[in-house]
């Protein structure tokens, strides 16, 4: 079984102090392929709208939880996981939106390949104050092969470092008022997921994990397929793109 592949995602993510901004990704999308956005919004309870130049689905979009989502209710963020799978492919530039009055958004973007259409599988998310920063344990996961997204932000400008495994994939600008950081791992057995980091200084966190995997494709029941009339496995995994 092939390894997922990561694929692409800006060094650097958006920040502004808006009602909505935009990140683009450095190399074309490719078709079928899945995209993540990683999300911190300086306020809690806006209805996010996710879209991009190409005209792709995010899950949803416009709402108030996307994949997954967690408030911090001591200092006010909120920090969502959004994604879109089986996308149109080319030059692309995500846009997040938000209700209500302008306020601080940060997010970060990536692209995987999955070798099929991708579908969510199980979250976690939780809040603290400290420096490390957790998710939280997912339920078992149901896909043998599986991506696995973290996003995490805090209450002000701090260095976040991917935990374990974990690679990181990007992090907000530092400004005075927070970071979001994204990080993924891909793994190839079924298994409870948590993402984790740690930050310097103690500061108040939101995080969150999503893990995805190709739909269909069962933990112990790949795809049979025949040829030649002789049967035979067909056993795709993710891959991360941007």
């Amino acid at each position: 079984m092939a390894a997922p592949t990561w694929v692409q995602n800006p060094t650097t993510g958006a920040d502004a102090n808006a009602t909505s901004t935009t990140l683009a990704f450095v190399s074309n999308v490719t078709a079928g392929n899945s995209i993540f956005v990683g999300i911190r919004i300086g306020a809690t309870g806006r209805t996010i709208t996710v879209s991009d130049t190409l005209g792709n689905t995010y899950g949803g979009s416009p709402g108030t939880t996307g994949d997954v989502t967690q408030a911090q209710t001591t200092d006010g963020h909120q920090t969502y996981l959004f994604s879109a799978h089986n996308i149109a492919g080319g030059a692309n530039t995500v846009t997040v939106a938000i209700s209500g009055a302008a306020t601080t958004i940060r997010f970060n973007i990536g692209e995987a390949s999955f070798g099929g259409t991708a579908s969510l599988d199980q979250t976690a998310s939780a809040e603290g104050n400290g420096t490390d920063p957790s998710s939280g344990a997912t339920a078992t996961t149901t896909i043998n092969d599986e991506l696995v997204v973290g996003v995490g932000s805090n209450s002000a400008g701090t260095a976040w470092t991917a935990g374990g495994t974990y690679t990181e994939r990007g992090n907000a600008p530092v400004a005075d008022t927070g970071r979001t950081a994204m990080e993924t791992l891909i793994v190839s057995t079924t298994g409870a997921q948590t993402a984790t980091w740690t930050i310097t200084g103690t500061k108040t966190w939101s995080a969150l994990v999503g893990t995805y995997g190709v739909a269909g494709a069962a933990a112990g029941h790949p795809a049979m397929r025949r040829w030649g009339g002789v049967p035979y496995m067909m056993i795709t995994s993710p891959g991360w793109v941007n």
